[in-house]
């Protein structure tokens, strides 16, 4: 009998989280495996190849620096295509979609300003690897613009995607939202850092916001 704890298979979230990852864990890089359970948690919670009854029959590792790996399944006819069965399992809201796209949309605003101070601005010393929004904050220019996004649009624009191209979903130039951060990202204050750097000023930045949190 299924209770409310139960996502699939009998197994909570947590659960099959674990037992994919430990059945993914055995393999090697670029080993090819079946796995009949991932397979049909893919085709059935899967976003996109749910609507589109697709199945995928092989799996393989690929190394990733970040997370250690990715997976890419293997789909008759369609070929490999990397493939997140975190995201099965803790899908994205339409929220965190639309985050992810302004994002993408002020990506070459970002590399043009790295690329034209190669060195950290905050130390002087060591190359810089990002960008730190001093004001106003990212976070604020996305919140900003999500505003201007009813979720019913986001919801009928991810139907429409087509996921196998492979390619990042993104906004018309011309959508309200991406007009904002374009517009409001060109003027904002940046700075070009190094990781180390980037990750201090965060760090002081979270503090400061504590505290004021805590005075209010």
């Amino acid at each position: 009998m299924n209770t409310k704890n139960d996502f699939f298979e009998g197994m909570s979230k947590s659960e099959l989280a674990i037992k994919i990852q430990t059945v993914i864990q055995t393999y090697e890089y670029d080993q090819e495996f079946s796995f009949p359970l991932l397979s049909d948690l893919i085709l059935k919670k899967h976003y996109y190849c749910s609507r589109h009854n697709l199945f995928p029959v092989l799996f393989r590792k690929k190394p990733n620096a970040r997370n250690n790996y990715y997976l890419e399944a293997h789909f008759p006819a369609h070929g490999w295509h990397r493939t997140s069965w975190y995201e099965c399992v803790y899908p994205k809201n339409h929220k965190k979609i639309l985050e992810q796209r302004l994002r993408y949309a002020v990506y070459p605003q970002i590399i043009a300003y790295k690329n034209k101070h190669p060195i950290c601005e905050h130390c002087g010393h060591n190359p810089s690897e990002e960008v730190d929004h001093i004001s106003p904050q990212f976070n604020t220019i996305i919140e900003n613009a999500m505003s201007l996004t009813p979720t019913m649009n986001l919801e009928v624009s991810q139907q429409k995607m087509d996921w196998l191209t492979q390619k990042p979903l993104l906004l018309p130039e011309d959508h309200p939202s991406i007009e904002y951060v374009l517009k409001i990202h060109e003027c904002a204050l940046l700075q070009a850092v190094c990781r180390p750097c980037h990750r201090e000023i965060t760090i002081r930045r979270r503090m400061i916001d504590d505290d004021l949190r805590y005075a209010a």
